[in-house]
């Protein structure tokens, strides 16, 4: 499995800059979880069961995915008004790091936004109705989004790439895998608590080896096993 393949879920939470109108709350947090189904990959037993944490502090973003309860942790970390950040990769005995620059959001606000076709149907997720839409992944796999329309972000291009013209912020995502199984990311919980700003610090600590996207991928000779060192 490759690394963008792994991290999909996380980096296209990653990439948003999260704004909430009116009432709704402008700073917080949303809990998801991944679950894998009918995958006959052994390499995917990795991620079923991880935990991905989605936070918002103004311009600052985090998006945080445990692995194994927290043995792997990755986390990503993106100011949008600078356009800088970072990746940080914790995976046991090794430590890795990525440094994010405007070039990187350029690159993501040239992509083209997918062609997506929204639905009748509904779901509520973690309290909220949702709106079911689906779209062709560049793999050409479909993918299924849930919307809630009550949570807006606002001036954020790279969220636009993802979701089109939807009106919304997905708190579900569900897709299936080369091998015919399914990968779910779907919303438990929401908080309204305004994250404290040390979550978002983008120094990198000491110990990690700062690389690439394109040297991870190579390390991981397009194979999760292969990164994480098993």
């Amino acid at each position: 499995m490759s690394i963008k393949s792994s991290l999909l879920c996380c980096c296209i939470l990653a990439m948003c800059q999260l704004g909430f109108a009116q009432s709704k709350f402008a700073e917080g947090a949303i809990n998801y979880l991944v679950t894998i189904e009918n995958s006959k990959d052994p390499n995917m037993a990795l991620f079923n069961k991880a935990n991905v944490t989605a936070l918002f502090k103004g311009n600052l973003n985090k998006v945080k995915l445990d692995i194994m309860g927290g043995l792997i942790s990755i986390n990503t970390i993106l100011d949008e008004q600078k356009k800088e950040g970072v990746l940080l990769m914790d995976m046991m005995a090794k430590q890795m790091a990525v440094k994010i620059d405007k070039s990187d959001f350029e690159e993501g606000a040239a992509t083209s936004a997918p062609q997506i076709s929204p639905s009748n149907e509904t779901k509520t997720i973690a309290g909220y109705l949702c709106k079911k839409s689906t779209f062709k992944a560049n793999n050409g796999e479909q993918v299924t989004l849930y919307t809630c329309d009550q949570i807006k972000p606002k001036n954020n291009s790279f969220l636009q790439k993802i979701v089109g013209n939807l009106n919304g912020f997905p708190l579900g995502m569900e897709t299936k895998l080369p091998d015919g199984g399914t990968i779910k990311l779907i919303a438990q919980s929401i908080e309204k608590t305004s994250p404290e700003k040390h979550h978002f610090n983008m120094k990198i600590p000491a110990g990690y080896e700062v690389t690439t996207l394109e040297e991870l991928q190579n390390k991981a000779g397009g194979n999760s096993k292969g990164l994480f060192g098993n």
